[in-house]
C-alpha cells in the first residue's frame, strides 16, 4: 500500500475545500472506460518552481494509484524479492560446494602425506565423503602394500638350495635358513596382486602427486616379480630333487642318507605338499625310511665283518703295536666272517636292494674266499720241505757212526752220502716240480672256477640290475602320480586359501562400506534438513507475495 503524502495548502481552507469538491465530482463522473483507458494529457508547459510561482502550482494532498499500477508494482517487488532469494540460494550452493571442495582437497593432501596407519584410520573411520574415504583407503593400501613388499622382499633374497647338505641356504653366507617356500610364493603372488591393482587405480586417478606413488609401487611390482621368479625356480629345483629322491630311493640311494631322508620330510612340508603323505604309517615315505634304516644297518654289519677278516693279515703289525701298546686285538673266524657276509649279502638281493657297496663287498668276499683256498694249498704243499742243514749234518754223523760199526771205509761213507745227497736233491727237485705242476693245475681249476662264478655273478647282477630298473621305473610311475596329485591337492588348497582371502577382504571391504554409507547418510540427511529448511523459507516467501497479489488484485488498499 501507498501511503498518502501531505502537502501544503494553497491558500486557506475555501481553494482545498473547492479543489476536493471538484476532484470527487470528476471521479465520480469518470467511467470504466475512461479508468481503462484515459486521454493523453494535454501538453502544460513548464513553470518555474519560486517563492512567487509557488501559490499557481496545484499540488494534491495524496497520490492515488490506480489497479494497474498497483499491480504492476507488485510483481515487480514480487520479481524482486524471488530473484534475489534464488540468487542468495545460488551464490550459497556455490560458496558451499567451493569450501567443501576446497576442504576435500585439502584433507586429501594431508591424508596422502601421513605415514602413521593409526592416524589414516582415524580419519577413514570420521569421514563423511565418498572421495576422502577412497582417498584415504587409498594411502592405507599403498602403505600396507609398502611394508609387506618390504618383509616378503627380505625373506625372499639371496636364497639357494644346497644339494649336498638339502637345506635352504643363504647364497651369500651359506648359513641355513629354514624357509617355507609354498607360503613365500602365496606371499609374493598376494603382493603382485595388490601392486597390480594399486597400479591400476592410481593410473585412474588424475592427480599429479600419485605420479610419484605409482612409479614406486611399478618399481616394487618389479622387483617381486624377479622375486617370485627365483623363488619358482628354487621350487622346481627343490621338487626336481625330491622326485629323484623318490625314484631312486627304493633302488639306488646314490649317497642320500638317513638325514637327508629327514630333511627331504622338512622340505616336503616347505613346499606346502600334503604333510599326510610323510607322516602316514603305511605310506610311502615311512615304508623307504624303514628300507633305508635297515639297509644302512646291514651295510654297517657289513663293514664290521669285512674290518674283522682283515685284522689277521695285519697280525704281526697287530701284535708289535699290541705289546707296545698294551692292547688286544680281537679277531674271528674268517671263515664264519665271509659265511657271515654271504648271509648278509643273500639276504640283501632277496630284498632286492641296490647298493655300490653292496656289489664291493660280494667280489671282496668272493676275492678273500679264493686267497683263503690258495694259502691253504700253500701251506699243504710246504708241508714236505727239504732237510734243513743241522739234520743233514745229524744224518751223517749216524752214517759215520753206522759205518764204524760195520768197518767200511771213509771213502765209502762219503760216497754213500754224495749219492744219498743227490738222490735227495732229486727227490727234492722232481717234489718241487710236482708241487709246481699241482699248483698250476690247482691255479688253473680255480681260475676256471672263478670265471664260471663271475660270469655267472655278472649275469645275476645283470638279471638284478634289469629287474631292480623296472622296479624302478614302475616305482618312478607310481610317485611321479603321488607327486602329481599331491602338487594339485597344494594348488587347490591355495586357490581355497586365495578365495578365502578374497573373501574376507570383501567382507571387511563391505563393513566398511556399510559404515561409510552410514556416516554419509547421516551427513546427507543433515544436508537435506538444511536444504529443507531454505525451503519453508522460500515457500513462506512465495505464499506472502501469492497473498500480496491477491490482495492488491481485490482493491483492498
Amino acid at each position: 500500500m501507498l501511503k498518502p503524502m501531505s502537502t501544503r495548502s494553497r491558500s486557506g481552507t475555501t481553494c482545498a475545500d473547492d479543489h476536493a469538491s471538484s476532484s470527487i465530482v470528476d471521479v465520480a463522473h469518470e467511467t470504466p472506460a475512461s479508468i481503462s483507458a484515459p486521454d493523453k494529457p494535454a501538453h502544460v508547459p513548464f513553470v518555474p518552481v519560486s517563492s512567487t510561482s509557488l501559490g499557481l502550482v496545484d499540488i494534491p494532498d495524496a497520490i492515488v494509484l490506480t489497479p494497474d499500477q498497483v499491480r504492476s508494482a507488485s510483481l515487480v517487488v514480487q520479481a524482486i524479492l524471488l530473484g534475489g532469494v534464488i540468487a542468495g540460494a545460488v551464490i550459497g550452493s556455490i560458496t558451499y560446494v567451493i569450501r567443501s571442495r576446497r576442504a576435500v582437497d585439502e584433507s586429501i593432501e594431508r591424508v596422502h602425506r601421513l605415514v602413521d596407519v593409526a592416524a589414516i584410520r582415524r580419519a577413514i573411520d570420521t569421514s563423511t565423503t565418498a572421495e576422502f574415504h577412497a582417498a584415504a583407503t587409498l594411502r592405507l593400501r599403498v602403505l600396507t602394500f609398502r611394508s609387506n613388499v618390504d618383509a616378503v622382499v627380505a625373506d625372499s633374497t639371496q636364497k639357494d638350495f644346497d644339494a649336498d647338505r638339502w637345506v635352504v641356504v643363504n647364497r651369500a653366507t651359506k648359513a641355513v635358513e629354514p624357509t617355507d617356500v609354498a607360503a613365500l610364493l602365496a606371499r609374493l603372488s598376494v603382493a603382485i596382486d595388490e601392486g597390480d591393482d594399486l597400479l591400476r587405480e592410481l593410473a585412474a586417478q588424475d592427480r599429479p602427486a600419485f605420479k610419484s606413488i605409482q612409479e614406486a609401487i611399478a618399481s616394487h611390482v618389479k622387483t617381486l616379480r624377479v622375486r617370485h621368479d627365483h623363488i619358482s625356480e628354487l621350487k622346481a629345483t627343490i621338487l626336481d630333487k625330491l622326485h629323484q629322491a623318490i625314484r631312486s630311493s627304493s633302488s639306488q640311494r646314490n649317497g642320500l642318507q638317513l638325514d637327508d631322508w629327514t630333511r627331504l620330510k622338512e622340505l616336503w612340508v616347505a613346499l606346502g605338499l600334503p604333510q599326510a603323505d610323510v607322516v602316514a604309517p603305511h605310506g610311502w615315505y615311512q615304508a623307504i625310511l624303514r628300507e633305508l634304516e635297515a639297509k644302512d644297518a646291514m651295510l654297517r654289519q657289513l663293514a664290521e665283518l669285512k674290518q674283522a677278516i682283515m685284522l689277521p693279515l695285519l697280525s704281526t703289525w697287530a701284535e708289535k703295536k699290541d705289546d707296545e701298546e698294551g692292547e688286544v686285538v680281537v679277531a674271528v673266524d674268517t671263515s664264519v666272517a665271509l659265511r657271515d657276509m654271504n648271509m648278509l649279502l643273500n639276504e640283501a638281493k632277496a630284498n632286492q636292494w641296490s647298493h655300490h657297496e653292496f656289489d664291493h663287498l660280494e667280489r671282496f668276499v668272493l676275492h678273500t674266499h679264493n686267497q683263503t683256498q690258495q694259502q691253504h694249498t700253500m701251506v699243504l704243499a710246504s708241508s714236505v720241505a727239504p732237510l734243513s742243514p743241522p739234520a743233514m749234518l745229524r744224518t751223517c754223523g749216524r752214517h759215520r757212526g753206522g759205518a764204524r760199526d760195520d768197518g767200511r771205509s771213509a771213502e765209502d761213507i762219503g760216497r754213500d752220502l754224495a749219492m744219498h745227497d743227490e738222490r735227495m736233491k732229486l727227490d727234492f727237485t722232481i717234489h718241487r716240480e710236482k708241487l709246481y705242476f699241482d699248483k698250476i693245475n690247482t691255479d688253473r681249476i680255480l681260475q676256471q672256477q672263478l670265471d664260471i662264478h663271475m660270469k655267472t655273478l655278472e649275469e645275476s647282477q645283470r638279471q638284478f640290475h634289469l629287474q631292480a630298473r623296472d622296479n624302478r621305473e614302475r616305482e618312478e610311475r607310481m610317485y611321479q602320480r603321488k607327486l602329481d596329485d599331491a602338487t594339485k591337492k597344494l594348488e587347490r588348497k591355495q586357490a581355497e586359501k586365495r578365495q578365502l582371502v578374497a573373501d574376507q577382504a570383501a567382507k571387511d571391504a563391505a563393513t566398511a562400506t556399510a559404515k561409510f554409507l552410514a556416516l554419509r547418510v547421516h551427513a546427507e540427511w543433515k544436508l537435506v534438513k538444511r536444504v529443507l529448511g531454505i525451503n519453508v523459507v522460500v515457500v513462506a516467501l512465495v505464499a506472502a507475495l501469492v497473498c500480496w497479489d491477491a490482495v492488491t488484485s481485490r482493491e483492498l488498499l
